[in-house]
């Protein structure tokens, strides 16, 4: 190194921030970016030409109960009309097709509203027995449920299962019920010592037939949930062990191939995956990640997972080797993988080329050390480009592919018919059940919502401008998909919801769309006296405000900085025309 050269460790540290930068940022599947390279463009990935595969997988992760996304966002994803239409056009195609699903399936942590009245849980529970009739008209083969399906209690879950057209899978876990319960008691919660109860124990493995192959399918789920005690359910300390067992009798009884449904930690996952040689395939549930992991091939099985809330499907295409030829292990030859792989590389090698030509230029640094990342920079080249050929398979092979269930993607429509009907369904029973819950009259001294239209008495340029807004048609999307009286969409619709003074889902009145109080905060006492020191009425509008329902999941593009700069308007926030 030359005299004043940052040592050999400080441009490895250096480089070593680059490539990790390079490698994050390489690591998702969607995106864009900015940065101009300079690598030339490279040659297509080569697909493998193996001709109709033995055997084709359909994988659903942590489905969560969700029937379709919320149609706030940008590019809404999922929907299970949408998925019910993907896995009849791949069915179409003529390979023998085993759809499985694993992680927590009927119900997520956010179920309650917030509402403590009896029904609450009602739009819930009927939107799982929804999911259950589609997902058996889509010809699940199993699935195997997660610690989110007891959020309603063991009775509701064991009225649920009993009730499922294809099996529930968990090796070892028992759920105990009080005797005479019934999905009508979702309170029902842990047991009490010496209650009466009935057991009812899921089921461990099940074997199905695709063309020629006995696929034997295994469920193993720790079942962890808060608020229920080892009374109400139990689970096999040794989730391994229990799906080794599983898997053994599955071969014993047959299966030509065997896959694992597991709702653990990741590690169990990659325990069953590298040490259970009698287990192909690990479907890896319970993660609660919106984004599909990429295979990952272990020295026996191949771990999976979609993501969640049915966002993405990932379908594997089996290409099985004889068992006379003895081979073991799995190859992946799909392109899904390299090509992540070698954008990662791509992004990494001009971030390194465009360090080095820094260096050249900088008296300050070895030329040894320049020629030496330059050396290493067509290491990373080289293994960029070795990942355009199909890699050999030594034995049995397999061909992923993640499919993105986006908003042009065509529905079933039969299966959009039951969506529908369950709107309606619930939009009739919560508009009776809540008839009777008024909201909460504001305390004394304090103040109550008296409406947009109350504001636009003195504000008439704000309220003109409001109406042209999508909160001030916030209302009307739901009730142009029978939504208004949903416990999961009305709160961020309306102004001033379940706050002391405003509204309930089914007393909206003059607080319907998100109105000026919503951000201003309840104006009765400045209607009272407009000059007056009203401290609730406020012109700035924090963005604590905006985050309770600009949520990530409902609102994937809000940028505050942005949205309130939208909301700056002569007249409100700026100087009107008239000033």
């Amino acid at each position: 190194m030359s005299r004043g050269v940052p040592s050999r460790t400080g441009l490895f540290l250096a480089l070593a921030s680059v490539w990790t930068a390079t490698i994050l940022a390489g690591a998702s599947c969607s995106g864009s970016s900015t940065t101009t390279t300079t690598t030339p463009e490279p040659a297509q990935v080569r697909a493998p030409e193996l001709g109709r595969p033995d055997l084709r997988i359909a994988v659903i992760t942590d489905l969560e109960g969700y029937l379709e996304p919320c149609g706030c966002t940008s590019r809404p994803l999922g929907g299970i009309d949408r998925m019910a239409a993907e896995l009849a056009r791949i069915r179409g195609e003529g390979v023998p097709t085993v759809v499985v699903a694993s992680g927590d399936l009927l119900f997520n942590s956010g179920g309650d509203h917030a509402v403590a009245r009896p029904g609450a849980e009602t739009q819930e529970i009927w939107k799982a027995e929804t999911l259950l009739d589609i997902l058996a008209r889509l010809e699940l083969a199993a699935a195997v449920p997660g610690g989110l399906d007891l959020h309603y209690g063991p009775a509701t879950f064991a009225t649920l299962a009993e009730s499922a057209r294809f099996p529930l899978l968990a090796s070892g876990v028992t759920v105990s019920v009080p005797t005479g319960t019934s999905t009508d008691d979702a309170d029902a919660g842990p047991l009490d010592a010496g209650a009466s109860t009935r057991t009812l124990a899921l089921r461990d493995r099940t074997i199905v037939s695709a063309g020629s192959l006995r696929v034997g399918i295994v469920g193993v789920s720790d079942m962890a949930v808060a608020g229920l005690t080892d009374a109400s359910v139990t689970a096999p300390e040794d989730l391994v062990a229990r799906a080794e067992e599983s898997a053994n009798a599955l071969r014993d009884e047959g299966a030509d191939l065997v896959i694992a449904l597991v709702r653990a930690p990741r590690r169990t996952s990659r325990r069953i995956a590298s040490q259970i040689a009698s287990v192909d395939f690990v479907i890896e549930g319970g993660l609660d990640e919106v984004d599909a992991h990429l295979p990952s091939t272990t020295d026996h099985g191949v771990i999976l997972h979609a993501g969640r809330q049915g966002q993405h499907v990932v379908v594997v295409d089996v290409h099985r080797r004889p068992a006379s030829e003895g081979t073991m292990g799995w190859t992946d030859l799909g392109t899904w993988a390299r090509e992540a792989e070698r954008s990662r590389l791509r992004a990494q090698a001009d971030e390194l080329r465009a360090r080095i030509a820094e260096w050249e230029n900088d008296s300050n640094v070895a030329a040894s050390d320049v020629a030496e990342q330059r050396a290493r920079l067509s290491e990373i080249e080289r293994e960029a480009d070795a990942l355009i050929a199909v890699p050999e398979a030594r034995g049995n092979a397999f061909e992923a592919r993640l499919v993105e269930l986006d908003p042009d993607r065509p529905r079933d429509a039969s299966i959009t018919s039951l969506l529908d009907a369950y709107s309606v369904r619930v939009n009739d029973h919560n508009r009776v059940a809540f008839e009777d819950w008024l909201p909460a009259p504001a305390a004394e001294g304090q103040p109550r919502y008296v409406g947009s239209e109350t504001c636009g008495g003195c504000h008439t340029e704000e309220l003109a401008w409001w109406r042209t807004t999508m909160h001030g048609r916030a209302y009307q999307t739901l009730v142009d998909v029978h939504k208004e009286y949903n416990l999961s969409c009305v709160g961020c619709h309306v102004t001033g919801y379940n706050r002391p003074g405003g509204s309930t889902v089914s007393h909206t009145g003059p607080l319907q769309d998100v109105g000026c109080e919503t951000c201003h905060g309840p104006g009765s006492q400045h209607v009272a006296s407009p000059t007056g020191a009203s401290v609730n009425v406020h012109r700035e509008v924090n963005e604590g405000t905006c985050l309770g329902c600009h949520t990530p999941e409902h609102s994937d593009r809000f940028v505050y900085v942005g949205y309130r700069a939208m909301m700056m308007v002569p007249g409100h926030g700026l100087p009107s025309a008239e000033d």
